[in-house]
């Protein structure tokens, strides 16, 4: 399923209209030449959510690996989403540049092998363990920035304007508002 939805999602992102011209006739050239141009230059963002889901299927993370390799010469970003680090393979840690850490875990392990990973310093890892949840006054987590042989490690604070807030609640009793507002206002 993950690679059928990446398969619908980028199939207009990386036309080879080179490769077209050899085999198309033309009146269906000039219309591939329209979507290439449109696509040209327009950042686009590949996400793939629970990533844990796919452990053991080397033919997803291999694609996703290679997808992170190229995409930029796309003007695509992958963004990977998990809530263990040691779910990501060793080539998706290598190749990372940005990371956003909403928390280590539970477990002593867990948040050692986050430490480890990101090679934080036992500061960092004490702003990691003190998080909090998100709630109406944002989202709190570490900015890490793999800059080479430079780290820049931040504390941010990830708000949205109260219209939002509801918008993208995820509690129970304030989404069954939302979603009454919602159907007898619509959704301006």
């Amino acid at each position: 399923m993950y690679l059928l939805a990446r398969a619908f999602m980028v199939k207009d992102w990386t036309i080879d209209l080179e490769s077209l011209k050899s085999v198309l006739p033309q009146h269906y050239i000039n219309y591939y030449e329209s979507k290439v141009r449109a696509e040209i230059g327009i950042p686009k963002v590949l996400f793939y959510d629970e990533l844990h889901r796919t452990k053991g299927l080397a033919s997803i993370l291999e694609k996703i690996e290679l997808d992170i390799r190229e995409g930029l010469k796309y003007s695509w970003f992958v963004v990977l989403a998990l809530q263990r680090v040691q779910d990501f393979t060793d080539t998706i840690l290598d190749l990372t540049s940005t990371a956003f850490i909403l928390g280590a875990g539970q477990k002593e392990s867990s948040v050692q092998e986050t430490q480890k990973t990101f090679g934080l310093s036992n500061s960092s890892m004490n702003l990691v363990k003190n998080l909090k949840r998100p709630n109406a006054n944002g989202a709190e987590m570490l900015l890490w920035l793999n800059m080479g042989e430079e780290k820049f490690i931040q504390k941010v604070i990830s708000t949205l304007p109260t219209p939002n807030l509801w918008m993208f609640t995820s509690d129970d009793t304030e989404a069954r508002i939302r979603d009454t507002l919602h159907k007898k206002f619509g959704s301006w």
